[in-house]
């Protein structure tokens, strides 16, 4: 079931700073749900300015917990916990709440300079049992929600997007940060044409690589359970979206609720591997997958639903282009590719086929052709690309009928 949010069609609500009470904030819009909090778009007021911010309501996805802690009745109403350690539960939020904000201010100010690729955060109000926090923003949208208002997105579009992300993965997160759920609705954009800009949101489920570097090989039993019980005590960590969870990610929020299920040495040990597993490649897998759902309408499964005949009905591409995009899908499932670079590799060779219509290899081959022809030599010349065409398997080469007009002359 769906976590009822607090507002809805009918019901708005406005929250106030909880220190001075001068600062105001009207929620507008839910924007996105993740695995800790579901987002609000907002208006704040303040000494009589309004700016559009996020809004960040703690409320923990628990929809495949045998455990309900958080609940809210109907809109409107303060979120309630429910479980006996109440306290305990509200003092392990106050910590996640304050961790989040930490890890986003560490991203957003390193020390110089304001990254254009995250947004100040900051601690607004307590209302109920939950925890709200408050997100800087400028006019935009998420790009999910910029989608939906624009149906699918051309090759191009979809190839431009991604080459964004792939920016703010290397100089936001770097080899430093897992955000560990990027999707649509964490990614949001301002303005438009060339200087549309592109900004992480939710930082729930990130994690710093340096938090926990441990050495298993050292570890006693009683320290990786210690370890272990650090990581359970985080609630973002693991909870990614269906769809854009890379399997390490998967994998390790499996190991989570095992240990939580028994709190032993050996499945604390098998946590603190899925953790170590977990590498800056891991949110190169949600990029892709981000790629695939704005130019095929959904996220791409791996069950064998996709295949190039639906790539080209769905995005009108060639079967070149359908061909290498399902190509890197699969790659993408295997989580092979290990750095930026080799992404933008295959999207230079997605924008090279969408640009001319065959293989980069083949284009290149044409050039040579062209520029080594001799008249008394155009038989061969024919014979000579259709040989090529041959190795390199691909139907897309065209022998120019010019060509095969004089050729049959002569013969």
């Amino acid at each position: 079931m769906e976590r009822q949010s607090l507002i809805d069609e009918k019901q708005k609500i406005t929250l106030a700073d909880e220190k001075s009470g001068v600062l105001k904030v009207d929620l507008i819009q839910v924007v996105g749900r993740g695995g800790t909090a579901i987002a609000y778009k907002g208006i704040r007021h303040f000494n009589g300015e309004k700016q559009m911010c996020i809004i960040k309501e703690y409320f923990p996805d628990e929809s495949q917990s045998p455990v309900k802690r958080y609940y809210r009745e109907k809109a409107g109403e303060p979120i309630c916990i429910r479980s006996e350690d109440r306290e305990e539960e509200k003092k392990r939020q106050e910590q996640n709440v304050r961790r989040e904000i930490r890890l986003a201010n560490e991203m957003y100010f390193d020390g110089k300079n304001n990254s254009p690729y995250a947004f100040h955060t900051e601690f607004l109000t307590h209302y109920g049992d939950s925890s709200y926090m408050i997100l800087d923003t400028s006019e935009g949208q998420t790009l999910e929600a910029y989608v939906r208002e624009k149906g699918r997105l051309s090759i191009e579009e979809a190839i431009e997007s991604i080459e964004r992300l792939l920016v703010i993965v290397e100089q936001l997160l770097g080899d430093k940060y897992c955000h560990g759920d990027i999707k649509g609705q964490n990614i949001w954009i301002r303005g438009e044409g060339v200087a549309k800009s592109f900004c992480l949101l939710d930082f729930g489920s990130v994690f710093s690589y340096d938090e926990y570097g441990y050495d298993l090989k050292t570890m006693s039993r009683q320290e990786k359970k210690e370890m272990a019980d650090k990581i359970v005590f985080n609630e973002g960590i693991g909870c990614s979206s269906e769809g854009y969870r890379a399997p390490k990610i998967f994998q390790l929020s499996v190991a989570k609720a095992r240990y939580i299920e028994e709190r032993t040495a050996r499945r604390a040990g098998l946590l603190l591997e899925a953790v170590k597993a977990i590498t800056p490649a891991t949110d190169l897998y949600s990029c892709i997958q981000v790629m695939f759902r704005l130019l095929y309408g959904e996220v791409y499964k791996g069950d064998g639903s996709v295949n190039i005949e639906k790539i080209q009905e769905r995005t009108g591409c060639s079967e070149s282009v359908a061909e290498k995009l399902l190509e890197m899908m699969k790659k993408n499932g295997k989580e092979e590719y290990r750095t930026a670079d080799e992404v933008r590799k295959d999207l230079e060779i997605l924008k090279t086929l969408q640009q001319k219509g065959a293989h980069p290899q083949v284009i290149l081959a044409r050039s040579k052709w062209k520029n080594s022809l001799k008249p008394l030599d155009l038989k061969t010349i024919v014979l000579s690309k259709i040989q090529t065409a041959e190795k390199l398997k691909n139907k897309t080469i065209e022998i120019d009928e010019r060509l095969l007009n004089q050729v049959k002359c002569e013969n």
